[in-house]
C-alpha cells in the first residue's frame, strides 16, 4: 500500500488504474495513445481487490483514471474517462455539432453491449452455448454502421468510437467464425465489405497495437483457458 500511495503522490502525468486484459481499459489507452499523451499505469488483481482501489472507486471496476495525483481526482467508467480526456488533452476528437456528437454516445454505448456479448461468447465452455452465442454476436456486429468512404468510424483519423470499439476488433482473432462470417458477407455486402475494412485498418494502427502489452496474447488465453474456453480452446486445437 505503501508503495502504491506513494506512485500516486509522484507524478504529474494520469494514473490509469488497470486489468491487463481488461477490454474497457485498452479503450483508454488508445485514446491516451491517439493524444500522444504520457500516462502512468497500476495493475491490479481484479479477482482480489485491494482495498486502497475499493476507497477510491465505488463501482470496484476498471478502469480508473487518477489525475492532479497530489488531490488524488478520480474518474471512473471509460467513457467517461475518455470524454475526460478528449476535453483535456490536444484537439477534441468528438464532434462539435449536437446531433452528430450524441450520434457517437450513442454507437459509444452500443459497443459496451458488444464488449460484454464477446466476454460471454470468450468465456462459454459449451460448444452449443457458443454456436449459439457466435450467431448472436455476429448478428450484432453486423449493426455497426461502416463507412464505406473512410477507413475508420468518422474519417481518415481515429475517433471516440474507434477507441471505443478496437478492443472487439482486438479480440475477434480469437473468435474465426466470427470473421469467417463477416469475410463470406463481404463478398456480396457493401456494409459487410467496409466493416472488414474498418476492422483491419483499425487493429493495424499504432495507437491500437501499442494499447496491449507484448504479452497480451499469453495473458489473454491463459485468462480463459482458467474457464476452460470453448473459443480459446478451439484456437489452440
Amino acid at each position: 500500500m505503501n508503495d502504491i500511495a506513494q506512485q500516486l503522490k509522484s507524478t504529474d502525468q494520469p494514473i490509469l488504474i488497470s486489468f491487463p486484459i481488461c477490454p474497457f481499459v485498452q479503450r483508454s489507452v488508445v485514446l491516451l495513445n491517439v493524444k500522444k499523451q504520457g500516462f502512468q499505469r497500476i495493475n491490479i488483481d481484479l479477482s482480489n481487490k485491494p482495498q486502497w482501489y475499493l476507497n477510491m472507486v465505488p463501482t470496484g471496476k476498471v478502469p480508473a483514471l487518477v489525475i492532479n495525483s497530489s488531490k488524488q481526482d478520480v474518474i471512473f467508467e471509460s467513457a467517461i474517462i475518455n470524454e475526460f480526456l478528449d476535453e483535456s488533452f490536444g484537439t477534441p476528437l468528438l464532434p462539435a455539432d449536437p446531433i452528430s456528437r450524441a450520434k457517437q454516445r450513442a454507437w459509444i454505448n452500443f459497443s459496451e453491449s458488444l464488449i460484454m456479448l464477446q466476454f460471454q461468447l470468450l468465456s462459454t465452455d459449451d460448444a452449443d452455448k457458443y454456436e449459439t452465442l457466435s450467431d448472436q454476436f455476429t448478428k450484432e456486429i453486423l449493426k455497426l454502421p461502416s463507412n464505406e468512404n473512410a477507413p475508420f468510424f468518422s474519417g481518415d483519423e481515429l475517433s471516440l468510437m474507434d477507441a471505443a470499439i478496437a478492443p472487439v476488433f482486438t479480440r475477434l482473432k480469437w473468435l474465426p467464425s466470427v470473421t469467417l462470417k463477416i469475410n463470406e458477407l463481404a463478398q456480396t455486402d457493401s456494409s459487410a465489405s467496409a466493416l472488414l475494412n474498418w476492422i483491419n485498418n483499425l487493429i493495424a494502427h499504432e495507437a491500437v497495437m501499442r494499447s496491449v502489452s507484448p504479452d497480451f496474447d499469453d495473458l489473454f488465453e491463459a485468462f480463459f483457458k482458467m474457464s476452460n474456453s470453448y473459443a480459446i480452446n478451439s484456437a489452440a486445437a
